[in-house]
């Protein structure tokens, strides 16, 4: 008989880890696209920029529990990141990944 705690050490060398793989998307270091693309859009070239008022969600955190996480996921407007494809590349072969496909 098996007991339960060999059932779960078997089970999880069966089981093979997963390991992460990026998409490929386009990379925008400072934001000034996206802002230039949605001043495109509505047709309005001197549409203004305003920084995203950060304090509505710190007054806003001890009662909803999102605001608490947007904080939280702050540095993400603070540093630039770029997902890497390699890996998916090599999984799916880099002629099926094209950057068109992502917009």
């Amino acid at each position: 008989m098996i007991e339960p705690a060999d059932e779960k050490r078997i089970s999880a060398q069966a089981t093979p880890t997963a390991k992460p793989a990026g998409l490929p998307s386009n990379y925008d270091a400072t934001g000034r696209e996206m802002i230039d693309a949605v001043r495109r859009v509505v047709g309005r070239p001197d549409l203004p920029v305003k920084p995203f008022p950060w304090i509505t969600l710190w007054f806003a955190a001890p009662f909803v529990r999102f605001m608490r996480e947007a904080i939280e996921m702050r540095w993400l407007w603070k540093q630039s990141l770029a997902l890497d494809n390699g890996r998916l590349a090599s999984l799916l072969g880099a002629s099926r990944i094209r950057p068109s496909m992502m917009r």
